[in-house]
């Protein structure tokens, strides 16, 4: 998908569909938007073997001002909506950097002060007018369900966003007893070998996304629109870094879904051969870009459906974790048992 890379570009769209700069509030915002913007107004649907989208190198060409089809009849209706979801991202931003600043103090006072996160949570309201198939659970992990405050908050604001989903949290222990509960010798045998927590929750977010799917976040991700908009009428949907391309801090799918399989194959095979990888290529998201594309997949700029980072950082995530973050237990200790 040609992507407008100019100012005069963007406006030359707008003008197309209608929206004129001075008709809308928000024409001040357009000034201070990145050239990319346009990116994050429409998933892109793509199959494009032997890669899924956003794997490898992409060479079709770009022009400047070819621009992106949008879907529906009201395509500055859509217009509006993307750039609601990404000043709705910005102002998350700033509320999550307020609480940020208020926690270095509020966990000076109180140092052992923590928050439980619950494992299991009902939707606040439930809708029946779900139009996704996907099943409207969200799924995250972490190392404990004690956290700090800005932990706290983040995952307080995925349940305002999520407010229609069922809620499900796994610690690393209970991981390990999901597995070996619902999968094969062969699955827990590989999960077992894997030595470093972050790329044990890469390839458990997979499986449990395969046999109950849902909605995963990392537990430094938000949504920052909620997220029965973000995945209506998809079966599917992944996002796109700024660079474009696919990562797994979020990931939605519906139960059985081959995108997924494969994937989780691509991450059986890199245990199983032991190649001295990291983390980032073992079971992380190189796993999923040398992934051969095998089913139609949607994609979406993480701008305008899910950032991390807001509310906390690597200090408060991994404050009782010792060995730290993965990026550092990996320069000491192997991915996988020899």
């Amino acid at each position: 998908m040609a992507i407008p890379t100019s100012l005069p570009c963007i406006r030359q769209y707008a003008a197309s569909e209608g929206f004129h700069f001075h008709e809308s509030p928000f024409h001040l915002l357009f000034m201070f938007l990145p050239a990319s913007f346009p990116a994050i107004w429409k998933p892109s649907v793509v199959n494009s073997p032997p890669r899924l989208h956003g794997m490898g190198s992409d060479t079709r060409q770009r022009q400047p001002c070819q621009l992106p089809r949008l879907w529906g009849n009201d395509r500055r209706k859509t217009l509006m909506t993307y750039t609601h979801r990404l000043i709705s991202g910005r102002l998350l931003r700033i509320i999550g950097n307020l609480v940020k600043a208020f926690s270095y103090a509020f966990h000076a006072v109180l140092p052992h002060k923590r928050f439980q996160i619950p494992r299991h949570a009902d939707p606040i309201r439930r809708t029946g007018n779900d139009t996704s198939e996907i099943p409207r659970i969200l799924w995250q992990t972490n190392y404990t369900d004690r956290v700090t405050l800005p932990v706290y908050m983040n995952y307080l604001a995925n349940r305002l966003m999520g407010w229609d989903f069922a809620y499900r949290f796994m610690s690393t222990e209970d991981r390990l007893v999901y597995i070996r509960e619902h999968f094969s010798t062969e699955i827990i045998d590989c999960y077992c070998r894997l030595q470093i927590g972050a790329a044990q929750a890469d390839l458990w977010r997979l499986l449990v996304l395969h046999r109950e799917g849902g909605v995963y976040m990392d537990i430094d991700a938000h949504a920052v629109w909620p997220i029965s908009a973000i995945i209506k009428r998809h079966g599917r949907l992944f996002i796109l870094t700024r660079k474009g391309q696919l990562s797994n801090y979020f990931l939605a799918a519906q139960p059985n879904d081959p995108a997924i399989a494969k994937i989780i194959e691509t991450v059986v095979d890199n245990i199983k051969q032991n190649e001295d990888l990291g983390v980032f290529d073992m079971t992380g998201p190189g796993a999923m870009r040398k992934t051969p594309a095998s089913v139609e997949t949607t994609t979406i700029s993480n701008r305008a459906a899910c950032i991390q980072g807001s509310f906390t950082n690597e200090y408060f995530q991994y404050i009782d974790k010792k060995e730290g973050k993965w990026t550092r237990q990996q320069r000491t200790t192997r991915v996988v048992n020899q």
